[in-house]
């Protein structure tokens, strides 16, 4: 028995090695703008796809070559490049976690991937063919494209003119609704997506839609609008794992902890070790006053992605608050010197030691982020004014918060961030100045 364990082992090991192998392939093909990078996928499996989701017709796949399957293959290499043709070129795909199904005849590969500089997180779905692997789809997990519901707006295997047209509209207006979604203008993408509904696709188009919509109710603040759209998908759709994880984000959001954690779990039993929903997690244990359970979670986060700096953030905040200074300090000084994120982590540094009482050392890391760059100013007044409302200098951070929203009133929505500066919110005098800011704004 330990013989045979220790074989399915080393065939599982050497399995997932070409897992590997194969999305460095893919790696090298898609940041080469290669036009044949189609042909490293399984075109026929990617069909079967759509077929098992009720998007087109059983049997599409079996061989006839319907005019939209024909057009699908011709432009096949294109929908796969896509995401980095259209936002400055695929830079880097690299495997985090490898999953075998249970027959090892398919896998699931979570990548951190970089697109114009930006950096991201896909899942690929791969097929054994022989001894080597070969992908057959696969989605950005922040919602903005799936392979097998872009690749629809052929209508592969459909005749009926109605059915086509419905199906090809439905595609491409998501397209643009995502479009519009990926550049920060939600009202533009719901009002794409409220066409791309009318159009009436299949069910697997249409919860697309509404995940997207779901996306853009949640960006514009909208978390109970967002948990229903993901609850509709979820219902028919389980194993959509974007809007399992849109769910645990809403939940948190709207003070249901315990529930957020078990949407959370869900997710990872979807997609693998994921160092996001570990964070969600870790902000559930924090809600529910379950300090050491958040820094594990958090840890565990880190663990996973080496450069997954969200997870640093929040343990390094989560210590903060436990007091353990020369923990934070430590995880947050690492964080500076490695990551592409200084800002975010000198606004932490500025803030422990304001809470250590060092707050002249604090107003120096404010001074600092304010030489930094121009347009970093209006961060560094806000450090400012948080280190003196931490530190009990409140005439001195008033001072400074009428100066910042003076120049900057579109900061009232940003500024005065945290926990630690909910009293010093609630003050009359800070409430008039938001209040002053605010309608400042809107003229």
């Amino acid at each position: 028995m330990t013989i045979l364990l220790l074989l399915a082992l080393a065939a599982t090991a050497q399995a997932e090695t070409k897992v590997r192998e194969a999305i460095g392939t893919l790696e090298k093909a898609l940041t080469a703008k290669d036009d044949s990078v189609g042909d490293q996928f399984e075109f026929q499996r990617l069909l079967k796809e759509m077929e098992r989701r009720g998007a087109i017709p059983d049997g599409t796949s079996d061989g006839f070559h319907s005019r939209g399957v024909r057009r699908l293959e011709e432009n096949f290499s294109s929908i796969i490049s896509a995401p980095g043709a259209l936002n400055g070129g695929w830079e880097r795909v690299e495997p985090l976690t490898v999953r075998l199904n249970p027959a090892g005849d398919e896998a699931q590969a979570m990548c951190r991937v970089s697109i114009g500089g930006k950096k991201g997180k896909f899942r690929f779905w791969l097929r054994r063919v022989g001894d080597a692997w070969r992908p057959f789809d696969y989605e950005n997990l922040d919602g903005s494209y799936r392979l097998s519901v872009i690749g629809l707006q052929y209508a592969p295997g459909i005749f009926d003119d109605e059915e086509k047209n419905s199906l090809r509209d439905g595609v491409m207006t998501l397209q643009r609704a995502q479009v519009y979604l990926s550049k920060g203008q939600v009202a533009g993408a719901r009002e794409a997506l409220a066409m791309a509904k009318n159009c009436t696709p299949p069910t697997y188009v249409m919860d697309y839609i509404e995940l997207v919509d779901g996306l853009a109710l949640r960006a514009s603040g909208n978390a109970s609008g967002a948990l229903k759209a993901a609850d509709r998908v979820l219902a028919h759709t389980k194993d959509l794992a974007v809007a399992q994880r849109l769910k645990a984000a809403c939940l948190l959001s709207l003070g249901e902890p315990a529930k957020a954690m078990l949407a959370a779990k869900e997710y990872l039993e979807l997609v693998g070790p994921d160092a996001e929903a570990w964070v969600l997690i870790g902000g559930a244990h924090e809600k529910l006053k379950e300090s050491e359970q958040a820094l594990d979670a958090y840890r565990k986060s880190a663990e996973i992605d080496s450069e997954d700096w969200d997870s640093r953030w929040h343990l390094s905040r989560a210590l903060r608050r436990l007091r353990r200074f020369d923990e934070a300090l430590a995880t947050i000084r690492t964080a500076i010197e490695k990551s592409g994120e200084k800002a975010r982590f000198q606004d932490e540094l500025g803030r422990t030691f304001a809470e250590q009482g060092k707050v002249e050392e604090a107003l120096a890391v404010a001074e600092d982020v304010i030489k930094s760059r121009p347009e970093a100013e209006a961060a560094g007044r806000d450090l400012r004014i948080a280190v003196l409302a931490i530190g009990g200098k409140r005439d001195a951070a008033l001072q400074e918060l009428e100066t910042l929203l003076g120049g900057h009133p579109e900061w009232h929505a940003a500024v005065l961030k945290g926990e630690e500066l909910e009293e010093f919110r609630k003050l009359p005098a800070v409430q008039e100045l938001l209040g002053k800011a605010r309608a400042k704004g809107r003229k």
